[in-house]
């Protein structure tokens, strides 16, 4: 791949003009890591997976989801400034001409790009611009930033950033290194809040053996907090949930998930039937009947599926989640009628 880039590249460089342009991304984000961009403008972006940019504005608003509203995001679109003069050791080029959709108008960006955030502007209701500058792979100041950055709340921020670009190996280094410079036992809360969210990232990238070792460190540490007495909970971001806290509840119905992706139905039911038994909030409740009938649905286990789809949906606080279950149940019911009038005839 980063040999077809590099001759893409060259040809194109070849035929047009090197001056300044501008690709766009469009992407809904949560409002919180909305802000934690805004927080870090003038601080850098490394980009360790593949980027697919476009020159089409239309198709980023597309990507963004201008058109439509979603609890708690917002839509936003990176307008990403390039000095076409500069060469970069990595290889970047419009692959349109190679696309199966080339009215896309993309062109991709090989691993390990640097951006810098220039600005974060609100263009009108829930659609923002966030305006990135290419950074050159030599730049003394980026080399500096990266090594005088120690931090803590920094590498956060940024691991959820990145987690939300999704850049999920390069969120979880951040998370790493933030572990590393927090292990002192009066720091377990934020220890088990790491851990959560290098099993959220580790999920997105499809390590779940490495999301379930995370989870079960976070659960031990919650555990000990929970029976100390100090386990106040800290509102976090689970892999199929913005808005619940971490909780032995929590992190039990998230390793219900790594479970179910990984197939393992066994535990992935144990998972969310112990969840069940734990500390939890109302809302955390809903989320485990929901991810339990999700299980049983997948399993063509409908009428203990609809129960549990029913019990969320009393418990549901969440107009996202109560969406969700409603359409849940909208397909179980198309699926279970004809069933049941057959039943009755018989």
């Amino acid at each position: 791949m980063h040999q077809q880039l590099n001759n893409l590249r060259n040809e194109q460089r070849s035929k047009t003009n090197c001056s300044k342009n501008i690709l766009r991304r469009g992407k809904k984000l949560p409002t919180s890591v909305l802000q934690q961009l805004e927080d870090n403008k003038n601080k850098f972006i490394s980009m360790n997976g593949f980027l697919s940019t476009t020159k089409s504005n239309d198709v980023a608003k597309m990507f963004a989801g201008v058109e439509t509203n979603r609890a708690g995001y917002q839509s936003v679109l990176f307008e990403m400034h390039i000095d076409g003069a500069i060469n970069t050791k990595r290889p970047y080029a419009d692959i349109s001409r190679e696309s199966a959709i080339p009215d896309e108008e993309e062109v991709l960006f090989f691993m390990g790009f640097v951006w810098r955030i220039e600005a974060v502007d609100k263009l009108f209701d829930n659609t923002w611009k966030v305006k990135l500058q290419l950074s050159t792979d030599i730049n003394s100041n980026l080399t500096r930033s990266f090594n005088e950055l120690s931090d803590k709340c920094t590498y956060f921020t940024l691991g959820r950033i990145l987690h939300e670009l999704g850049e999920y190996k390069n969120a979880i280094s951040f998370y790493d290194r933030m572990l590393n410079i927090t292990s002192e036992l009066s720091e377990r809360k934020t220890c088990a809040d790491i851990h959560f969210h290098i099993a959220i990232s580790a999920f997105e990238d499809g390590s779940y053996t490495q999301a379930l070792d995370n989870l079960k460190k976070a659960e031990l540490l919650i555990e000990e907090l929970v029976q100390s007495g100090n386990g106040e909970s800290v509102e976090l971001r689970p892999i199929l949930a913005e808005d619940v806290h971490l909780s032995p509840m929590c992190i039990m119905m998230n390793k219900g998930l790594v479970y179910r992706k990984k197939r393992d139905y066994k535990n992935a039911k144990h998972s969310f039937s112990e969840a069940l038994k734990k500390q939890g909030s109302k809302n955390d409740k809903a989320r485990v009947h929901y991810n339990l009938g999700v299980l049983q649905f997948e399993l063509r286990i409908y009428d203990e599926a609809r129960n549990n789809y029913l019990k969320a949906l009393e418990l549901a606080e969440n107009q996202a989640l109560t969406s969700d279950i409603n359409q849940r149940l909208e397909t179980l019911n198309q699926i279970l009628s004809p069933n049941e009038t057959m039943k009755k005839k018989l």
